[in-house]
Parts: structure tokens; C-alpha cells; sequence
């Protein structure tokens, strides 16, 4: 993904979704319809798109040691959420 509309379309693929702004137009927060929960936050920082994604502890630490581009989430609880 290039772009941050990009992302955004992705996470809107998923059934019962919906789209946030609230602390500003940078961040854009992915939530659950039925329970507001969020799993995905989107923005820009250092002229790049990050996203930040909830996982389970174990999957975190799994997707970090595979890969060198993900790494623990910006902003984040390190242990649950992943960029």
C-alpha cells in the first residue's frame, strides 16, 4: 500500500467496519461497528504511512522476528500491537 486511502480501502473490506478521526486528520482509527474496539490505526509519520494492527502477543513477536519491517507499534502497547 502506497497510500493512506489505500489502507484505509483495505480495512473497509472487512464486514462491519468503520472509519474514525478522533484526535486528528492524521490518524485515522479502523473500529468494529458492533463494539467500537479498534484493530487499526493509520497515519503519516517521517513522510511515510504506518499502520498500526492488534495481534496477539505471541503473533507479534512471531511477525518482528520475520520480518524486518515490522516492528513494535508507534505510540502503542508493544505487546498487543505491531506496525
Amino acid at each position: 500500500m502506497l497510500t493512506k486511502q489505500e489502507a484505509i480501502s483495505a480495512c473497509k473490506s472487512f464486514q462491519n467496519v468503520f472509519e474514525d478521526y478522533p484526535f486528528d486528520e492524521n490518524w485515522a482509527v479502523m473500529r468494529h461497528i458492533e463494539n467500537k474496539k479498534s484493530f487499526a490505526f493509520i497515519f503519516e509519520r517521517k513522510g511515510q504511512i504506518w499502520i498500526n494492527v492488534k495481534a496477539e502477543p505471541m503473533a507479534c513477536e512471531f511477525w518482528c522476528n520475520v520480518y524486518a519491517s515490522i516492528v513494535p507499534a508507534y505510540h502503542m502497547n508493544k505487546q498487543h500491537w505491531i506496525s
